[in-house]
């Protein structure tokens, strides 16, 4: 068995196996907050469609961590300008979806989905990259903060 790992673009043909990992992702989430992570029935359904759509667009990348003809990990960034009332100096990154089949390759495959992200960012101009991140996720912040991230925003939440 090869255990080489391939990084590549994400393709269409990924997006099963991908919109499975995020659901393993948002299952795990949805322990942390109930409300706010709560599953919609249709979810993966419209999470396929979406990540569809992401993949055409031109302000979109995506890449996929492949092990053994699987997809053990995958990130999605889109460039976007940062709010008017903001001036980084140019286009942010955003890794808003981010999920890895093992929590406990955070540190390894996570960083290395990180890393290609960056490069893919840089090159199309972005002066930073914003990856959204659970606060109880810890095994992510750890690799987040060990890649030189920081965190610059919370979401408090309060069921009403």
């Amino acid at each position: 068995m090869n255990d080489r790992t391939v990084f590549r673009a994400a393709e269409v043909a990924d997006l099963p196996q991908m919109v499975q990992l995020s659901h393993e992702y948002r299952l795990q989430l949805s322990t942390f907050q109930p409300t706010m992570w709560r599953m919609s029935e249709d979810g993966d359904r419209i999470q396929i469609d979406y990540f569809g759509h992401l993949l055409q667009q031109g302000n979109v990348a995506a890449v996929v961590a492949m092990k053994s003809d699987r997809v053990a990990a995958f990130a999605i960034g889109s460039l976007v300008p940062a709010p008017p009332v903001y001036a980084p100096g140019g286009l942010t990154f955003l890794i808003d979806d981010f999920a890895i089949a093992e929590n406990e390759s955070w540190d390894t495959l996570g960083q290395q989905v990180l890393s290609e992200m960056i490069l893919l960012a840089t090159a199309r101009g972005a002066v930073q990259a914003v990856v959204i991140c659970p606060n109880l996720l810890e095994d992510k912040r750890l690799a987040l903060s060990s890649s030189g991230f920081t965190v610059a925003s919370e979401w408090w939440v309060r069921n009403l």
